[in-house]
């Protein structure tokens, strides 16, 4: 496993990870992202597939493989939002390159009564492994679960807009993590990186081989659909300064006002971590939030502000609103892939992606309540 994984999820903004994700719910008129309880990295907000994301964009810059996810059958919703009027089309999802395909609902055939063991003829089944592991770690099998689903929508949002990975980055990426798998076995003094897979997952390799490929997959395929979704989308890309005092705004506006560069003033005296970048933020896709408005009523080329957001005193400078590319994938993926070597997936970005993806695909998590609803 690689240094950085999908529980070690560090926002890199924190303001702007906030304001982009009130930016996005109040566009839609629903709550925030669910967050999962930690540990998933260590962040005020983490979320597994967030930090799939993440790594995996950065595998799209640098080549540099990172952490796996798993995939549950889910079907599309009928929800409005801006692609909602293509989400049924996610009802034929096909695989990521390289992936399994979807199970359908029920294949397996699993309930709470699906025997898993006997202990001198008397039943150990399914429904009692899944409530003792709750009780002991039920942030874990949350988080778990949450992982799988955005897993699935991943494929489903990946096959409706008709993403494709580079040719040979998933061999590649595999072949890099099997070569990191067999240091590692040989570091525990393994005879065979088979050996190693069978004595410590349990697993036989051509198993657990098939698994992680399709894993990678969805990895390496969730960055394309992020940036994708961004780049088809109406956003401004702004900078932005934040102020925690009255006495601190007046300091900013003066600096400003004196035709000092924005950037400038947000290193010295900006209190939200993007002052290391001279502000700047994550793009914010139109909504109806404060910063949102703001973003598109300013001109650009101008700033705005201050207004109180989330007790801090923000001033914004627009520094533009993209045209939001269309057309197929022949023609966005380039513009996918040039984006990401700039630069890799921000959790903003995620947030805000995660967000429309829940106007599109309706999630049930009902049935996985009523496999355990018998259970104490």
């Amino acid at each position: 496993m690689n240094a950085r994984s999908i529980h070690t999820l560090r926002p890199a903004f924190a303001l702007a990870a906030a304001l982009s994700v009130a930016a996005c719910a109040a566009s839609n008129n629903r709550p925030a992202p669910h967050v999962v309880p930690r540990p998933l990295e260590a962040g005020p907000a983490d979320s597994p597939a967030a930090n799939r994301v993440e790594d995996a964009a950065e595998e799209g810059a640098a080549g540099d493989p990172r952490t796996a996810s798993k995939a549950l059958g889910l079907a599309p919703g009928q929800a409005g939002g801006q692609a909602g009027g293509a989400a049924g089309g996610a009802a034929a999802a096909k695989p990521v390159r390289g992936g399994n395909p979807p199970l359908p609902s029920g294949t397996l055939g699993l309930g709470a009564e699906t025997l898993i063991a006997t202990v001198s003829g008397t039943r150990i089944e399914l429904g009692d492994l899944l409530g003792s592991w709750l009780r002991r770690d039920g942030a874990a099998v949350r988080a778990l679960l949450d992982d799988l689903v955005l897993s699935r929508i991943v494929e489903l949002e990946s096959a409706r807009i008709g993403a494709e990975l580079p040719a040979g980055l998933l061999a590649r990426t595999f072949e890099k993590r099997r070569e990191a798998l067999a240091a590692e076995a040989a570091r525990a003094g393994a005879a065979s990186l088979d050996a190693f897979l069978r004595a410590r997952l349990g697993l036989e390799p051509a198993q657990f081989f098939i698994g992680l490929e399709r894993e990678l997959a969805v990895d390496l395929m969730a960055a394309r659909a992020v940036r994708g979704w961004l780049l088809t989308s109406e956003r401004a890309e702004v900078r932005v300064i934040a102020a925690g005092t009255p006495e601190k705004r007046d300091q900013v506006a003066a600096a400003l006002a004196d035709g000092r560069a924005f950037s400038d003033v947000a290193r010295e005296l900006s209190e939200d971590p993007s002052k290391e970048e001279g502000g700047r933020m994550t793009p914010v896709v139109r909504g109806d939030s404060t910063l949102a408005e703001l973003a598109f009523a300013t001109p650009v080329g101008e700033v705005a502000g201050p207004v109180e957001e989330r007790g801090k005193f923000l001033f914004i400078l627009v520094d533009g609103r993209p045209r939001p590319l269309a057309g197929p994938w022949t023609t966005l993926g380039p513009e996918v892939e040039a984006s990401l070597a700039r630069r890799s997936i921000e959790d903003p970005e995620y947030w805000q992606w995660q967000q429309a993806m829940q106007v599109i695909y309706e999630v049930d998590l009902e049935p996985f309540r009523a496999l355990l609803g018998s259970r104490p």
